[in-house]
Order: structure tokens, then C-alpha cells, then sequence
């Protein structure tokens, strides 16, 4: 009688290991500092995107991009934190902005100034979707869940083509 508690115990135990891990792998808590990071990347970009809309100074080709940019990262950004949210991640606007750089902000407005606006904006947000895809790459490997990795998946798809709208 003990002895058929103790495995019935014990195959409990087992049992909600291996319901564990199996939520664990499908549902991914994910490397949330990762996370931020793609999000923080994502805020940066919409910002030099919404700025550059803006402006008189650019080809028709970098307002294209920059409109799609907008559009494409602001949305992924709206499923990345809603994500985040379920799992518990709330990203506060403070640590959102993280990544917007006044240092970049002042570049494009001496390119401004100087005339080299197109070329300096282009030079920019290539960079920095390079940037963003490389955040992306790194996120993916270091989630489990199947649910974030085809949502990085698809961030990064989408990385891929606004660069080469971009070119």
C-alpha cells in the first residue's frame, strides 16, 4: 500500500514536470531583457521615422520608407508588448524611449542644416535596422516559446524588407 502511494506520488511529480516544460516550450516566457531590447529598437526607429515624415529634405524613395517603417514597426511593436503584457512585462514609456539617442537627433539636424539630410537619414536608419535585426536574431535564440519565436520570426521578415525599401 506505501509503495503504491510513493509511485503514484512520484508519477504526479513527474507529471506536472513534464506539463511544465511542455507550457514552458509552447507558451515561452522568453528572454524578456531581449524583448525590450527589439522593443526599445523598434521606439527608436519609429521616432527617426516620424521625424524624417516630416520633412521637405528627403527623396521621395526615404519618405516612402519611412512612412512604411512607421507604420510596419508601430504596429509589431503594439504585439510585442501586448506579449510582453501577458507575460507579465510590463514596458513603461520611460524604458521604451531608452534607445531614442538626442545624439542621432543632432545629427540629422546638422544634416539639415548642411543640406545632406536624405543621404544622413538613409545612412542612419540602416544602421539602425541592422541594428534592430541583429536585436532580433538574438531574442529568437535566446526564447523557448514557439508563440514569441513566430512573432520574432515575423519582426525579423519584416526587418529584412524595410531595408531593402529602404535601398
Amino acid at each position: 500500500m506505501g509503495t503504491r502511494i510513493l509511485i503514484v506520488a512520484v508519477g504526479l511529480v513527474v507529471l506536472i514536470a513534464m506539463f511544465t516544460v511542455i507550457k514552458g516550450l509552447l507558451s515561452g516566457d522568453g528572454n524578456k531583457a531581449a524583448m525590450l531590447i527589439v522593443v526599445q529598437d523598434q521606439q527608436a526607429l519609429i521616432h527617426l521615422s516620424t521625424n524624417a515624415s516630416t520633412q521637405t529634405a528627403i527623396s521621395t524613395t526615404n519618405k516612402n520608407s519611412a512612412t512604411t517603417t512607421k507604420a510596419v514597426l508601430t504596429s509589431q511593436q503594439a504585439q510585442l508588448l501586448g506579449y510582453l503584457k501577458k507575460q507579465k512585462q510590463a514596458v513603461s514609456e520611460s524604458k521604451l524611449g531608452l534607445k531614442i539617442s538626442s545624439r542621432v537627433d543632432k545629427q540629422l539636424a546638422d544634416a539639415l542644416a548642411s543640406s545632406t539630410y536624405d543621404t544622413t537619414y538613409h545612412d542612419v536608419v540602416k544602421s539602425q535596422l541592422t541594428d534592430y535585426g541583429l536585436a532580433i536574431q538574438a531574442a529568437y535564440k535566446a526564447t523557448p516559446g514557439l508563440n514569441a519565436r513566430k512573432l520574432l520570426n515575423a519582426e525579423y521578415d519584416s526587418a529584412v524588407l524595410l531595408q531593402k525599401q529602404l535601398d
